[in-house]
């Protein structure tokens, strides 16, 4: 697929190959180029190599080499096309309208609507929060030992108890009915599918947000005796899957971190940073996934699991240390005393 030259050497511009490349490994100087330990192959000697003059990148050992397009194809398993718009997304750009596919145009700008939309309901959420119709989730956020500035670092809010008024709100903004089912935002009425309801309500919100700086989803918490389960996330959608993603990645992103450490939960990643624990993130609900594995890598080499001390957390921990020791990163254990999870300890 054809890129207009102008855009790729303004996307190329955009993504120095030693920012780009020093998200996946550590490089040193060296020699009139920087080095590092390859982060396609098991190595214990550096033998990958970045040339920031000429923007390209080589491995002695396994023969890797090329521009950052090349670099991403690789580290992230992508074909051209998709590692350009990788490359993209990681440097705010709009994919060109020259690209002849009336399909791939048709889809980019569903997605565009999706980001946008998760953009101004996660707006919309926190908005609310602060309101009076918010002070249920603040205070419940006061109980937990959150203060204010951590919910606005994670940007977090509040859904109504009422059926329908996000729905209001984004219809009114110019969103359409079928962009905001896409988005994951609102769901046909059972009964009657010609009726739309808000998928999430009377709950503590969560936005899931990628390692560029996209919303791509939710979750939501109940707050108080309210009906249904405890939990609800955004299910899989055109811009989202949770085996891809990981919870508070964003806030990793422009960091150089000896290890992330893995919780289970929402609220657990927020109370750890709320401590200064700043490195905890979260799989969203899902077992650990290669995925993840690969997305975490890009930030650290060491993972420690602290899960939750019942037997399912414990079982949860034992299949990911394994998941993650096959993707080449250190996974370490955390024993929290007392069976307790990490919110709790951290708050004890």
């Amino acid at each position: 697929m054809a890129f207009p030259e102008t855009w790729l050497n303004e996307l190329m511009n955009r993504n120095d190959i030693v920012s780009v490349v020093s998200e996946y490994t550590r490089l040193s100087p060296k020699g009139g180029r920087l080095w590092g330990l390859c982060p396609f192959h098991p190595e214990r000697d550096a033998s990958f190599t970045v040339s920031p003059d000429k923007q390209v990148f080589h491995c002695f050992s396994c023969k890797a080499g090329g521009s950052v397009i090349q670099f991403i194809m690789q580290a992230e398993s992508l074909g051209y096309a998709d590692a350009v718009r990788f490359l993209a997304q990681r440097a705010g750009m709009d994919m060109p309208n020259e690209i002849n596919d009336a399909k791939l145009r048709e889809e980019k700008a569903l997605r565009d609507r999706l980001y946008a939309a998760n953009r101004e309901a996660a707006m919309f959420y926190h908005q609310v929060l602060l309101s009076d119709a918010g002070l249920p989730a603040r205070q419940y956020l006061l109980n937990r030992g959150i203060d204010g500035s951590t919910a606005v670092r994670f940007g977090l809010g509040y859904s109504p108890n009422d059926w329908d008024a996000l729905f209001k709100h984004m219809t009114s903004a110019g969103y359409t009915r079928d962009e905001l089912i896409s988005a994951g935002l609102c769901v046909k009425g059972r009964k009657d599918e010609t009726k739309t309801f808000d998928f999430f309500h009377d709950r503590l919100m969560f936005p899931v947000i990628s390692a560029s700086g996209r919303v791509l989803a939710f979750g939501g918490r109940i707050i108080g005796k309210g009906e249904g389960a405890k939990y609800m996330n955004t299910g899989d959608t055109l811009i989202y899957n949770k085996r891809h993603n990981i919870y508070a990645i964003n806030l990793m992103k422009g960091r150089k971190l000896d290890e992330l450490i893995m919780v289970e939960g929402y609220m657990d990643v927020i109370s750890l940073h709320q401590t200064g624990i700043d490195n905890a993130v979260a799989s969203l609900g899902t077992a650990l996934t290669s995925q993840q594995v690969r997305l975490m890598g890009r930030f650290a080499k060491r993972v420690c699991y602290a899960y939750d001390g019942d037997s399912a957390g414990q079982k949860a921990m034992l299949r990911g240390v394994d998941i993650i020791a096959r993707g080449e990163l250190e996974p370490r254990v955390i024993v929290i005393p007392g069976g307790l999870d990490p919110d709790e300890f951290v708050r004890a």
